[in-house]
Order: structure tokens, then C-alpha cells, then sequence
């Protein structure tokens, strides 16, 4: 190849080696941020009660696990937090991570908030 021929190709070989290092320097930075905070929750969700807005703030629990469970009190209300197993979607494993902030009576007082991850250790 003629010296004029490479040029072009060094030109793009080197833009997309600085677009590359570009990308993983953002997507570090993107995990360092997402790193940087904690969700910590405190109180607990009646689950007989508590609206859908509330329910979500549960880990794992999402729209449609949310519905199911608002769907499932009202043919039958819970009498024991373990029947949330019961609810499509919601496995043993969710329920362990919830468990803590789950009850059948009381009230809703569910806090859910960022924290820095230092304060977490």
C-alpha cells in the first residue's frame, strides 16, 4: 500500500480506539455513580392495605407483582405475610428480601431512601 492508502485507515483506526475508551470510561463512571448510593428502607407495608404506589417501593416488586397482590387481597386478605407467595411472580427469594418489611395489620409507613454507600458499611 502506498503511504496516502493508510492515512485514512490510521485515522479511523485511531478514532474508534479513542471512541471505544471513551465508552468504557463512561460506563465506569456510570457504575462508580450507581455504586455511590444505597437504597436503604425502613418501616413496613400492610399488605392488605397499602396502595400500589407503596407496594412498589418493595425490592422486586414492580407493577404487574404489585396488581397481582392488590388482586389477590381483595378475593382474600392475607393472613399471614408468607401467603404473598401465593401471588404470581413473587418467589421465595423476593420474599426473603422483603419479609423484613412486610405485615397483615397496622399501618404503612414504608420509607424508602438513597444513601451513600459509606454509611452503609
Amino acid at each position: 500500500m502506498h503511504r496516502n492508502t493508510w492515512k485514512p485507515f490510521a485515522a479511523a483506526v485511531l478514532t474508534l480506539a479513542l471512541a471505544l475508551g471513551t465508552l468504557a470510561h463512561a460506563q465506569a463512571a456510570h457504575a462508580a455513580r450507581k455504586s455511590a448510593h444505597k437504597i436503604e428502607l425502613t418501616g413496613v407495608v400492610n399488605i392488605n392495605t397499602a396502595p400500589e404506589a407503596k407496594l412498589r417501593l418493595l425490592p422486586g416488586i414492580g407493577q404487574k407483582k404489585a396488581q397481582a397482590s392488590i388482586s389477590h387481597r381483595a378475593q382474600k386478605p392475607f393472613l399471614q405475610p408468607e401467603e404473598l407467595l401465593q401471588v404470581k411472580g413473587i418467589s421465595r427469594k423476593i420474599f426473603d428480601r422483603i419479609k423484613a418489611h412486610v405485615t397483615t395489620a397496622g399501618d404503612t409507613n414504608l420509607v424508602r431512601r438513597k444513601v451513600p454507600a459509606e454509611a452503609t458499611n
